[in-house]
């Protein structure tokens, strides 16, 4: 049995952008032994992390992973795109820093970002986008620990 595997990199349903998961194949899911709820790596030109969930009945033998467009963009992939994926293990982080991309000035937005990072993984160089009122805000993650 194969640890990681090219996969057809499709479009993630809009009401599950932004919250740091993939939909597999679920065909895949059980040929790579990818639990729902592991942490998987999405390899592009680029790496990240991310919650495997099962996809949807229709999306099975179909060799396909459905991400968002801030996965994609972390991962270096597009659309139509292959990525290798495999099953990693990851650590609480007990601390992660992040360096805005623009000037940023948020009172009281330590609270509403540990909410937005509540369950999700990280990678350094990955870029978490919240949404403050309306704009978009981009966060690179610098460091973290452990």
């Amino acid at each position: 049995m194969t640890n990681d595997k090219a996969i057809k990199v499709a479009e993630l349903k809009t009401g599950e952008t932004g919250k740091g998961i993939a939909r597999l194949d679920p065909a895949l899911m059980d040929i790579l032994d990818i639990k729902v709820g592991d942490i998987i790596q999405i390899d592009g030109n680029k790496k990240t992390v991310v919650k495997a969930l099962r996809g949807a009945p229709e999306d099975a033998n179909r060799g396909i992973i459905r991400i968002d467009g801030s996965t994609r963009r972390n991962a270096g992939t597009s659309i139509d795109e292959r990525v290798n994926v495999k099953k990693v293990v990851a650590k609480d982080a007990t601390k992660i820093t992040f360096s805005p991309t623009d000037e940023l000035r948020l009172k009281g937005g330590e609270e509403y970002l540990a909410q937005a990072m509540e369950g999700r993984s990280f990678m350094k160089g990955d870029v978490l986008t919240l949404n403050v009122m309306g704009n978009k805000i981009d966060l690179v993650v610098t460091s973290y620990a452990p």
